[in-house]
């Protein structure tokens, strides 16, 4: 079932929202990033269920560059655009996919030269749908001392959505 976003804001309630429990414990500092965002009214997606309470969540931001464990930064003039976070409800339905859809369009009205995303190596399922949906590990960082894998799409290489 296709969903709609809508533009909406981080808040301290979100938190406590029972799919979002096994984020909050995989990432050490997960709570603070999210408070932090929260405070600062940092804009996010969200898809709603037929209660109007969050099903899914997408965070992006625009960035200048891409940044890596073991090389240089990767930069371009018109930047990229970071997946910051994907969460959804209903995981393997779908939602995932179409959250990664919807920050293809939001990347190509910012008319970014790429999208990035950095996820823990233990999760195997979102390596498999970012590489499903033409992304390609390009290396590794490491954020508050955890190792990150870096996926990168070009947006010449994404796909356009169905009409």
């Amino acid at each position: 079932m296709q969903r709609k976003f809508h533009q909406a804001r981080f808040t301290p309630a979100q938190l406590q929202l029972s799919w979002l429990q096994p984020l909050r414990a995989s990432y050490h500092g997960f709570d603070k990033w999210f408070l932090q965002k929260s405070q600062a009214e940092a804009p996010l997606w969200a898809t709603l269920d037929t209660y109007g309470l969050p099903s899914s969540l997408l965070y992006t931001k625009k960035s200048t560059q891409v940044t890596l464990a073991s090389n240089p930064p990767l930069t371009h003039p018109d930047g990229y655009l970071k997946i910051g976070m994907i969460c959804t409800a209903h995981p393997r339905q779908g939602f995932g996919r179409q959250c990664i859809e919807h920050a293809i369009a939001v990347a190509r009205e910012y008319q970014v030269h790429a999208i990035y995303a950095t996820m823990l190596p233990e999760l195997t399922a979102a390596s498999a749908l970012f590489s499903s949906c033409g992304f390609s590990p390009i290396g590794e960082r490491h954020v508050k001392g955890q190792r990150h894998l870096v996926f990168l799409l070009p947006l010449q290489h994404a796909k356009r959505p169905e009409q």
